[in-house]
């Protein structure tokens, strides 16, 4: 039900107002996940960088560095912009068993290292 709709209910029938919905724990990427995304990745004339920092993965293109989460499941990097809000999405591509390429939906990026 939209908020408005529901208000109208609340005022009209004199319902108690919906509590808001409990927000999501923070999600991070493990340890493991961690040490598994991090390197360097290439397409082109394009580098970006999976760093580990401070206990985190970073997200590093240029000179600029980004906080990461996990998207629905670890094998999807967000790349979070200031606002904590996902800017870009990237989803990993095993090649026997290691994170071979982060796909971001137009190009594809090689590990050139971890």
């Amino acid at each position: 039900m939209s908020r408005t709709q529901q208000r109208v209910l609340e005022l009209l029938a004199s319902l108690p107002p919906e509590a808001e919905p409990a927000a999501a724990p923070a999600r991070t990427f493990g340890a493991a996940a961690r040490a598994r995304l991090a390197g360097v990745y290439v397409n082109g004339p394009d580098t970006l960088h999976l760093v580990i920092r401070d206990g985190a993965l970073r997200y590093r293109y240029g000179d600029a560095e980004s906080r990461t989460r996990p998207g629905e499941t670890e094998a999807e990097v967000l790349v979070l912009g200031a606002t904590g809000e996902p800017e870009q999405r990237f989803v990993t591509v095993p090649d026997s068993g290691a994170v071979r390429w982060l796909h971001d939906g137009l190009s594809a990026f090689g590990r050139v290292r971890p």
